[in-house]
């Protein structure tokens, strides 16, 4: 044997596996990176990377015409994790003699209930055996999907009976009022005084209406976290509304109240001030 086959067979072949950097770095699977090569969707320095190809840091890496930039993928993917393993327990997956391992006491917890099915995925990718409670996550979320359709259906329908009725109200309130109505515009006020005021009367018991309903919606959906969401997440929340919902569910009150506010000024300004005049 030569001089230098003997120096090549203790050296090795030059870099790693292209498959086994871009792993390492986060960028995707083994399994990912062998199918995305076979697809010619990764280049090394130009020409379309071959499986079992090995790379070093001279190589530029590009995928779908990205380059991708190691030392900052390899820095911004790094976790360090540290466990005090107690005495007794074994670095193993399987212990025959059903010892505790340090894998049944590995806890990883994902951002929230969406991320979850994907961390999943990550682990099982990497060979990790992982244990979760996404079919418990998956039926949640299936109730929620059909609670909110029927929420959607319900609050349409109500909408639409709010609006009727509030219209029926508000109509047959001025019309009981219209001897009142006359007389101020008798006494001088402008149709669009009593305009205003309709509006102002309408303004002021929708938004005290929402805000009783607020108040409501506040105390049981507590008594329903406690009920379902416990059974969960210990931190968790099953009824919750964001202050984007509570806004928009305030617009649309403003909106029922204008709307509604608006017929009613129409008939309170049509009322003429000769009309207080006609049981004189």
């Amino acid at each position: 044997m030569s001089e230098d086959q003997q120096d090549q067979q203790e050296i090795g072949p030059a870099g790693e596996k292209l498959q086994k950097v871009l792993a390492r770095i986060g960028v995707g699977s083994r399994r990912d990176v062998e199918s995305w090569i076979s697809q010619g969707r990764i280049k090394v320095n130009g020409k379309e990377a071959t499986l079992g190809l090995r790379v070093d840091l001279h190589d530029a890496i590009s995928i779908d015409g990205k380059v991708i930039k190691r030392e900052e993928a390899s820095e911004s993917v790094r976790r360090v994790i540290m466990y005090n393993k107690p005495d007794g327990e074994i670095c193993t997956r399987d212990d025959p003699e059903g010892r505790p391992t340090v894998f049944a006491r590995a806890r990883i917890y994902a951002r929230d209930m969406d991320s979850v099915e994907s961390l999943e995925r990550w682990l099982n990718e990497q060979y990790i055996q992982t244990s979760s409670r996404l079919n418990e996550i998956s039926n949640v979320k299936a109730i929620n999907k059909v609670l909110g359709l029927i929420f959607g259906v319900v609050a349409g329908t109500a909408l639409a009976g709010c609006m009727a009725s509030l219209v029926g109200a508000f109509v047959a309130n001025i019309d009981r009022k219209r001897k009142d109505l006359a007389v101020l515009r008798l006494l001088g006020f402008r149709s669009i005084s009593i305009a205003l005021y309709v509006l102002l009367q309408a303004w002021v018991l929708t938004t005290l209406a929402y805000a009783g309903g607020m108040a409501v919606y506040g105390a049981a959906s507590v008594l329903f976290d406690k009920a379902l969401g416990t059974a969960y997440a210990s931190d968790g929340f099953s009824c919750h509304i964001t202050l984007y919902h509570m806004g928009v569910a305030l617009a649309a009150v403003w909106a029922v109240a204008l709307i509604v506010s608006c017929i009613g000024a129409l008939r309170a300004v049509s009322i003429q001030p000769a009309e207080s005049l006609r049981e004189l």
